[in-house]
């Protein structure tokens, strides 16, 4: 179950609901996907709870979507970042981080999808990129590129119903600046056919 309140905000993904007095930013959405970062309020998931206090590094990225039917058998897309959530760090650093920017190809035939492409973060004069590159071959599947789950630069990547025959992507992901923490975030790609 989802609900999402009057400014675009999601208040519960499954069973992760935020309550209280909540603070959500970076929303952006529209018929098709919704992300935002939560961070302030009472974050309950499963059968623990925590309370967001306003740190970005304490921050809850989450990006919700439709669910794509099935996998073109053919074609290329291009991809670009249309929205994403500012990238936090995991720790209390000072470092200030300008939007993300990404972009993806979507190559498809009978095996499936191989996407390849990046995602980059600039911090004053560093910056640092991600790689996507991943195969998905069923249209539920989420590809998982590098380290994502292991504390490592990765990131985990599906393809998303955007309104068309053709599929977005969404990207949830993990990046190391030269020099400082890794940081996180989530993205929305639109794709056009190549």
């Amino acid at each position: 179950p989802t609900e999402q309140a009057d400014n675009g905000a999601m208040v519960r993904i499954g069973s992760r609901v935020l309550t209280g007095a909540q603070q959500t930013v970076d929303i952006a959405g529209d018929a098709h996907f919704a992300l935002g970062r939560w961070v302030k309020g009472t974050l309950t998931r499963d059968k623990d709870s925590i309370t967001l206090q306003g740190k970005d590094y304490e921050s809850y990225h989450y990006i919700v979507y439709n669910r794509l039917a099935a996998l073109p058998l053919e074609g290329q897309l291009q991809c670009k970042s249309v929205a994403a959530t500012t990238p936090t760090g995991v720790s209390d650093s000072r470092q200030k981080v300008d939007s993300p920017s990404g972009s993806a190809k979507v190559t498809f035939d009978a095996n499936g999808a191989a996407i390849e492409g990046t995602m980059q973060v600039r911090a004053g004069s560093q910056s640092a990129s991600v790689n996507l590159a991943t195969k998905i071959n069923h249209p539920a599947a989420m590809g998982v590129a590098g380290h994502m789950f292991a504390n490592g630069p990765g990131a985990a990547v599906a393809l998303a119903n955007q309104g068309d025959a053709v599929p977005g992507l969404v990207v949830g992901y993990r990046v190391q600046l030269p020099g400082g923490d890794p940081y996180i975030g989530v993205a929305r790609l639109v794709c056009s056919k190549k």
